[in-house]
């Protein structure tokens, strides 16, 4: 059985964030790669590609550094942990989930993402590609940030592709 997600919280909203937005949910551990969507982001803004990150939960000091010392403060916000309702909200508000974990069962996130009529680029691992395929998202190697950088880039360029009401139905 499916984790499963409240859709009284979790469903597409008409508004969203001005800037193109990515978001993250998880605790941060470094299974999750957070460090590898950072250098992601690095690449996208070195492209020209402009788009924000917002990374919700925990705040790790080593990753806080890290986005520090690669001047990505101006597009990535950290939103720390926030109530499942809060998440929720703020995932109304973004484009898209971005998941790059090296190993996963299947992540309720992905779930709750896909609920809001999220696109979903996420590392194929796990039980995810019974949820995220081209209708709904992308699924990338675990680990290659170039290639994650290029899923989040031709999301960027193809967003007007995507059907939230689809994607949540």
């Amino acid at each position: 059985m499916r984790n499963t997600v409240d859709t009284t919280l979790f469903y597409p909203a008409e508004r969203k964030d001005q800037e193109f937005t990515f978001i993250h949910v998880s605790m941060m551990q470094p299974l999750k790669n957070v460090k590898g969507i950072l250098d992601a982001m690095v690449l996208l803004h070195q492209q020209n590609q402009l788009c924000r990150l917002v990374l919700v939960g925990p705040v790790p000091a080593d990753l806080l550094s890290y986005a520090t010392q690669n001047e990505l403060a101006s597009y990535v916000e950290w939103a720390g942990a926030l109530s499942y309702a809060q998440v929720a909200a703020r995932m109304r508000t973004a484009h898209a989930l971005v998941h790059f974990s090296y190993y996963e069962n299947l992540p309720c996130v992905v779930n709750e993402a896909l609920c809001c009529g999220l696109p979903v680029i996420s590392s194929d691992v796990g039980g995810v590609a019974e949820l995220v395929h081209s209708g709904n998202g992308q699924l990338v190697a675990p680990g290659n940030v170039e290639t994650l950088a290029a899923a989040m880039k031709q999301l960027i360029l193809n967003y007007a592709n995507y059907n939230a009401n689809k994607i949540a139905a």
